[in-house]
């Protein structure tokens, strides 16, 4: 956890236990894999793939412009990236998470009504 919760008058949530839940929790989240940005990079890119046969549906179209963004995004830093902070990839696993669904509703059939 860090340092500065435990200085008095550094949050007014530093007494609150939910808080303090909270914090723990993602003190604990940062050494997996959900706290590391390869991992949304190329869930990014599957995503894109996965979306693009059906990106003449507006959910295919969805996945695969956001997906596409996420991608460039990130890849941006590589050669004029400024930190290697997650909080850069922020994007990058909302793309992800908006994404899928669409990509996986654009590739079903579409009955005719």
């Amino acid at each position: 956890m860090s340092s500065t919760i435990d200085e008095p008058g550094f949050t007014p949530l530093a007494h609150n236990q939910r808080f303090r839940t909270v914090l723990t929790l993602v003190e604990w989240l940062k050494s997996t894999f959900l706290f590391r940005m390869g991992f949304w990079l190329a869930l990014a890119t599957v995503i894109g793939i996965v979306a693009w046969r059906a990106r003449t549906t507006p959910a295919g179209a969805f996945a695969v412009g956001t997906a596409t963004s996420a991608v460039v995004y990130v890849l941006t830093f590589v050669p004029v990236g400024v930190a290697g902070d997650f909080r850069y990839g922020y994007w990058c696993v909302i793309a992800c998470l908006a994404g899928v669904v669409p990509a996986l509703l654009g590739r079903r059939p579409v009955t005719p009504v």
